[in-house]
């Protein structure tokens, strides 16, 4: 009983800090501006516009590449999206692509860091 009171002291003594990164960027699209949330989930960040899980591809101290590759049955398509966030300039830049359309969806903008 003893170290479990003694563990429990040592818990709530240590603070540890709680880290929350979500990216809130906007584009402009034809001449309406679309706004997009990426907020970190531990290994995968939460594409919260759609409730979307996106994939960290790829991470380093400049940058932030997602991910999402989707297959739908049901009309035998296949999605790729892909963002890619730079964390200096705060600048992204968004492709959608199916197997199913000609056109390839491209959209660029700016971030805010919301922690």
């Amino acid at each position: 009983m003893l170290n479990k009171l003694l563990v429990l002291s040592i818990f709530s003594i240590i603070s540890f800090p709680v880290f929350s990164e979500e990216y809130l960027c906007s584009g402009i699209v034809g001449n309406q501006t679309e706004t997009k949330s990426y907020e970190r989930k531990g290994d995968y960040f939460l594409y919260t516009t759609m409730g979307w899980n996106f994939e960290i591809l790829h991470e380093d101290e400049n940058h932030i590449m997602l991910g999402d590759i989707t297959y739908y049955s049901h009309s035998d398509e296949t999605t790729l999206f892909l963002t890619i966030i730079d964390k200096d300039t705060l600048n992204f830049s968004e492709r959608y692509i199916s197997s199913e359309e000609d056109e390839v969806t491209l959209l660029k903008g700016n971030c805010s860091l919301k922690r």
